[in-house]
Order: C-alpha cells, then structure tokens, then sequence
C-alpha cells in the first residue's frame, strides 16, 4: 500500500503497490493523481494519527474507522458505478463523523447502505455513529450486521463490544472483544475495553492484566492507564492507582475522569486537598460531569463545609436528574444540618430512583427515628436487611429502636447479630456498648 496526500483537497490517499507511477482517484474530491513510487513518498502506517482510548468509545473506533478507509480506497478502482457511489456516501460519512455531525454521517452511512446493501463496513460505522449518539440498541443492531455479512470483522466485534459496556451488559462486552482479539491479537483496544468490562465486574485482577496487555501493544493509550487505575483502587493499591491516572493525564491532560478518578484515589488515602484539586479540574475540563461534583461534595463533607457540600451535590443532581448517590448524599448533609424531614425527602427520592438501595433505607430509618417515628424507622432498617443481609449498621439501628421501645429481646438478637457481622467494625464496638447497656438496664 502507498500513502500519500492529495494535493487538491489535502485528504490522505492510499493506493495499492501495483499503481505506482499510474494514476489513481482521490476518493475525496475525485481528482485523478499520479501515484508516486517507493522513495517518493514515505508509507504511514494506518491508524497511528489515533491514540484510540478503551472506555472512550468514540476514540476508541476512530482506528476502526481509518482502516474501513484504507480498504475501500482499493476497492473503488474496480467498482461499479453503484458501488463507486456507495463509497462516496460512506467516505462523506466518515468525514462527517470526524467533525462530530453525527446525524450528516448517520445519513450518508445509510445512503451508502441502499446503494450497497452488504457494505459491512457501512453498517459498522453507522453502529458507531449511533453509539455516538447514546442510541445503543441501534449501535448494536448495526454491528450485528456487520458481523453477519463480514464474520471475520474484528473492529465490529469490539465495536459491538464496547456498545454493550454502556449498555452495562458486561459479559456480553468481555465475550465480543474477547472474539475480537482472537481475530486481531494486537487490537490494543479491545483488550482495553475488556479490562474495563473486568473492572466492572469486580475482577480487578484480569482487569489488570488486560489493561496491561494493551499498554504493551500501545503504550500511548490512555484509557488503558485510566482503566488500570481503577482496577488497583478497587484492589486498594491506590499509590499504583494514583501513578496511572497521573499517566493517563500526562498522555491526555484533557481527559476529565483521569482527574475525577485520580481525586477519588487521593480521597481514599485522605488527602482532601488533592482530591478536590483533581476534581475541580475534571469539572473546568468537563462542565458535565456529575460525578466530579458528587465526589467533591463527599470531599467537603469530610472538610465540616456544608454549605459547599450541598451545592455540589445540587449541582450533580442537575446535570443527572437520575444520580440516586447524589440524593442520598444530600439527605445525609441535610440530616448533619439538623432538618430530618428534608433527610427523609432525599432519601426517598434515592429509594424511587434506585429501589435496592440499602443504605438509602437504613439512613431514611434513622431520620424516622431522630423524629421520633419509631415504626417507620423499624420498617426501613427491615428492608435494608431484606436487601442486604450483611448490613451490620441496619441490624443495630433497629436493635436500638427496638431497645427505645422496650422489646429487649429483639434488641439483644439485632445487637449480638450485629457483632457477628462486624465483629471488630465500629458496628461490632457499637453493638457491644450497647448490649452492656441493655444488661444494666435489666439489673434494675
């Protein structure tokens, strides 16, 4: 393959070896260019202009898309008039979609389509396209055709892949790059977003060794560093966390969640300053993104400065009406402020939002309980047993509800439950007291 530039519309240009001192079409601007010889030009190697990120979809199928290029440039040559024309429509597409004009590329993709009705290629970067779009269920059926008409496509299977991680089908995502990597063993990207996948599944350790596997296949990807460093802090190794995230931004300062995860890892070892540092950080780079303001609002939670707190949980709940963390968050810092009714208000927007939340239920059971409301308290400590058997904190807030109304024998049970469950957790110490106290009080 020869590459070279058009000196008319400036597009690269790659023609096969045979051309070399014949013409050959531009498939940009259709101009008809001398194909220069070895020595005249110097090759490029397709994709390298890329830095594709895992756990980035849009990057990540950049790569995808400039090799769809290269093999159609060839192509054309020997191509019907339908066909030439199908690959006027795909090749508008994909310079629409590297201006970010989705909606033009998802047209021109399909213009394409109708023109050539088995043009996988087509279909694969209009999967993408529509993945772009946050329309997943189209960005899978896309590349499912894709795969049916070309079988041994490897980007439509990571393609496919990566939209089932934002669908959050995790083992669907591992099984497609898991395919994709049988069918291109140096695809760095889909071992990247396997790792992803892994990390999301609460396997830290083959998250890392995929993460691992696609730095050493390209060691400038981001997101492989980005997506390692979650995978250490789930495993509590938050110094190698925090070296990876701080790569990852120096490969990419703009990338948002590099801060964002960075600050949660600072968070973690207590490093408050540094933690709201990064989060400010995400937040100039990316205006969007709720969870830095969530997490900085848990950073000034544990300042004492409410009034921040607060705002910064406003704020995330505004640009994600759905973010049940974030309710549950506020309802705590309302509580702090002494107003239980507001407490209750957020947290049962958190309960709507998110029905097996917990720890939504045994917080609303406390407020129930500092009004007074004993029988409601008691009511959402059981649910939050119901949903999580091991919630230690739930067992001795409803012992203690229990002990307020004097049934000292459900008390005991919730007490001594929990210090099995936490037997040497505040819960446990908590429970302990407790049970002393319930002695003496029955020796009167």
């Amino acid at each position: 393959m020869i590459t070279f530039t058009c000196d008319q519309c400036g597009g690269e240009v790659h023609a096969p070896e045979e051309r070399a001192g014949g013409e050959y079409e531009c498939p940009g601007c259709g101009k008809m260019l001398v194909v220069p010889r070895h020595g005249e030009v110097q090759p490029m190697l397709s994709g390298d202009a890329a830095a594709p990120q895992p756990g980035s979809p849009k990057l990540a199928r950049i790569a995808a898309v400039v090799l769809v290029v290269v093999a159609l440039a060839v192509w054309r040559m020997i191509s019907p008039a339908p066909e030439r024309d199908a690959h006027k429509h795909f090749n508008r597409g994909v310079a629409h979609a590297e201006k970010g004009d989705l909606d033009r590329a998802i047209a021109a993709y399909t213009k394409a389509i109708e023109l050539k009705p088995d043009f996988a290629e087509a279909y694969n970067n209009r999967g993408c396209a529509y993945d772009d779009k946050g329309d997943l269920d189209r960005a899978i059926a896309d590349c499912t055709k894709a795969i049916d008409l070309k079988p041994d496509d490897a980007e439509a299977y990571h393609n496919r892949g990566t939209a089932y991680l934002g669908e959050g089908d995790y083992d669907h995502a591992i099984a497609d790059c898991t395919k994709a990597i049988e069918l291109r063993p140096d695809l760095a990207e889909a071992y990247g977003n396997r790792g992803l996948a892994y990390g999301q599944i609460g396997d830290p350790n083959r998250a890392i060794a995929d993460c691992t596997k696609a730095i050493q296949l390209q060691p400038a990807l981001a997101g492989a560093y980005n997506n390692r460093g979650n995978a250490y802090t789930e495993k509590g190794d938050l110094d190698r966390a925090i070296a990876d995230f701080t790569k990852a931004i120096q490969l990419e300062p703009g990338r948002a969640e590099a801060y964002n995860n960075r600050g949660a890892a600072y968070d973690e070892k207590g490093d408050l300053d540094r933690a709201i540092a990064d989060y400010t950080k995400a937040i100039q780079l990316e205006p969007g993104r709720a969870e830095a303001y969530n997490n900085r609002g848990f950073a000034y939670a544990q300042k004492g400065d409410l009034d921040r707190e607060i705002a910064d949980y406003t704020k995330a709940i505004e640009l994600k009406l759905d973010f049940a963390e974030a309710y549950y968050n506020r309802a705590f810092a309302y509580a702090k402020k002494g107003d239980p009714d507001r407490a209750i208000v957020e947290h049962t927007k958190a309960i709507e939002l998110k029905p097996d939340f917990a720890n939504a239920y045994n917080s609303r059971g406390n407020a129930y309980a500092k009004k007074g409301d004993l029988d409601r308290a008691i009511a959402d400590y059981t649910k939050a047993i119901e949903i999580e058997p091991d919630l230690a904190e739930a067992y001795i807030n409803r012992g203690f509800a229990y002990h307020l109304m004097g049934d000292h024998d459900r008390a005991r049970k919730d007490y001594e439950k929990a210090i099995e469950l936490d037997p040497n957790g505040r819960a446990g110490r908590m429970a302990r007291k407790m049970l002393q106290q319930l002695r003496l009080e029955e020796e009167r």
